[in-house]
């Protein structure tokens, strides 16, 4: 009888070769550091202190959420955060159990 011969030989199963890498300058420049922008914590911008005065037990999902971005996770716990408008739109959503003073 015969013998078999495997289905497939170490020829057959060994990976491609690699591609070689391309040329160096064919790769685009690194991007550059964006600066930060303005009234940003590192500015030493406008500020606002906001404190957590009600719980966000029994609020809908998104305020809840909102809360956690903004940095409340406990009761009367304040963050000192820029004065952007990002910041703002957040403090508007959970209005109703925040206190914002501009730091």
């Amino acid at each position: 009888m015969a013998a078999k011969t495997p289905a497939s030989t170490p020829a057959q199963s060994a990976k491609p070769a690699r591609k070689a890498a391309p040329n160096a300058a064919a790769r685009p420049a690194p991007k550059q550091a964006q600066a930060p922008r303005a009234g940003g914590a590192k500015q030493g911008g406008k500020r606002v202190r906001i404190k957590l005065v009600r719980s966000g037990i029994g609020a809908p999902q998104r305020q809840r959420a909102t809360l956690r971005s903004l940095g409340l996770t406990r009761m009367n716990q304040e963050r000192e955060l820029a004065d952007t408008p990002i910041v703002r739109g957040m403090i508007f959503t959970v209005r109703h159990l925040v206190i914002a003073d501009p730091a």
